[in-house]
């Protein structure tokens, strides 16, 4: 839950991680709370003409969302057992988040091939 009220406030000021994985989640041995690192592929929130640039923006966002629900569904599942994928429909996932997973399968055949 802290890790879910840290990301709403990165949202808040603007900016989405894009990138959000378990390696990038950092907890603070004094206070036990997360840290976030790695913003390399982060995004900040265009001007509110921009347009295309606000799409993606809200598009990262979902990316950030889901990525924290597979987090919460890896390390609150009993005994080590991995629930689904990440409690979605695959057709109901943001298309951005559909293209990286199938570009992700495509270059993995192409290094197995290699």
């Amino acid at each position: 839950e802290a890790l879910a009220a840290l990301l709403v406030r990165v949202h808040e000021r603007g900016v989405a991680i894009a990138d959000l994985h378990h390696r990038n989640v950092i907890v603070e041995a004094a206070t036990g709370a997360p840290v976030l690192i790695d913003f390399s592929l982060a995004f900040v929130r265009p001007s509110p003409w921009n347009l295309p640039g606000r799409w993606l923006f809200a598009q990262a966002q979902q990316l950030d969302r889901i990525a924290l629900a597979r987090m919460r569904q890896r390390y609150q599942a009993p005994d080590g057992v991995r629930l689904g994928a990440e409690g979605q429909d695959p057709e109901r996932l943001p298309g951005l988040y559909r293209w990286g997973r199938t570009l992700k399968r495509i270059l993995r055949r192409r290094a197995r091939k290699a």
